[in-house]
């Protein structure tokens, strides 16, 4: 539990020069799919976020946190496929699940706040984008509560309750926040059209963050006419739960997918390259960075003024630099 119900959060900033990215962080506990949330070797398929939140914690501090979306993966802890929550039991390897304040207590802020370390919920301000597993049919209340901008509402349906998309502003880069939670390639241009529509005509740099890689989306991105906007330089999704990097000579704008930060990895071939129109969540999209695709891993970037140019580094749970390309 927190001490007395709180934390204390850091001071908003408008500064822009660095950041830290992560997404898919909750430990999956969903049907046969059961991940080891206790601790332990991680070999063994044991959860990678809260080593990665204490190791991100050390150092300088980024200038904010963006989280690509998918908190919350405890929805059950009955292997099969029966989708219940039986009675918590560390004894017996049942942990808290389900939408209520226990499992996110569990899934997110313990770990994000890194215990008795200095963690990385209190380093610098938050964006929290909305994953699928945020969705009105799954654990749309925490994500309200918790996340949202905003009053939560007191029902959620996942064909008309979509979040609007809306701007964050930051020194020298602008971030759109879109929420594409329920996966339909209808809201999602809606939404992609309203971005478009608020860049026209500004000239500040522009980031657009969601949860749901373009590709997965039909021809919702390329129908928006985002493609064509010059101001936006940089998509940042999840959902998939591995890293990949689709560079602006493959796709429209530099699409960098950072979905690799705790929840049970996709397989991934550490050389596979599948076509941007690949659907396939087993392989992985454009250009693959050379780190072991079996390593939970996390984002960090830093930009550089005088170049006016975005350096990014993966790396792994040790902190160590595995993978660095460059954004203009």
């Amino acid at each position: 539990m927190w001490p007395a119900g709180t934390i204390s959060l850091p001071r908003v900033s408008r500064a822009s020069a660095s950041a830290l990215v992560i997404g898919d962080t909750g430990c999956r506990l969903k049907g046969s799919s059961h991940q080891w949330c206790q601790g332990g070797s991680l070999a063994l398929g044991a959860w990678g976020f809260p080593q990665l939140s204490q190791v991100a914690a050390r150092g300088r501090g980024p200038d904010y946190t963006l989280h690509v979306g998918d908190y919350l993966y405890r929805e059950s802890t009955q292997a099969g496929g029966t989708g219940r929550c039986d009675p918590y039991d560390p004894a017996r390897g049942w942990v808290h699940c389900g939408d209520n304040w226990s499992a996110w207590e569990d899934d997110f802020f313990k770990p994000a706040e890194g215990g008795n370390l200095p963690g990385v919920l209190t380093l610098a301000p938050w964006i929290f984008v909305r994953g699928n597993h945020e969705s009105c049919s799954r654990s749309w209340q925490g994500y309200y509560l918790f996340f949202y901008p905003g009053p939560a509402p007191s029902t959620c349906q996942d064909a008309q309750d979509v979040i609007p998309p809306y701007r964050v502003e930051l020194s020298q880069l602008d971030i759109y926040v879109a929420d594409t939670s329920n996966e339909s390639s209808a809201s999602a241009q809606r939404s992609f059209k309203s971005i478009y529509q608020a860049l026209a005509g500004r000239a500040t740099p522009a980031w657009l963050t969601t949860h749901v890689p373009t590709e997965d989306l039909g021809s919702a991105y390329d129908d928006s006419q985002l493609a064509e906007q010059s101001m936006l330089k940089w998509l940042h999704v999840g959902h998939v739960h591995n890293f990949q990097n689709i560079p602006a000579s493959v796709s429209q704008q530099t699409q960098t997918i950072t979905g690799g930060s705790g929840t049970a990895l996709d397989g991934c071939g550490s050389t596979a390259i599948c076509p941007v129109s690949s659907q396939k969540s087993e392989c992985c999209y454009g250009e693959v960075s050379s780190h072991d695709a079996g390593q939970y891993s996390y984002l960090t970037v830093d930009y550089d003024l005088s170049k006016a140019e975005w350096t990014a580094e993966l790396r792994e749970l040790n902190g160590r630099a595995i993978y660095q390309f460059v954004v203009p």
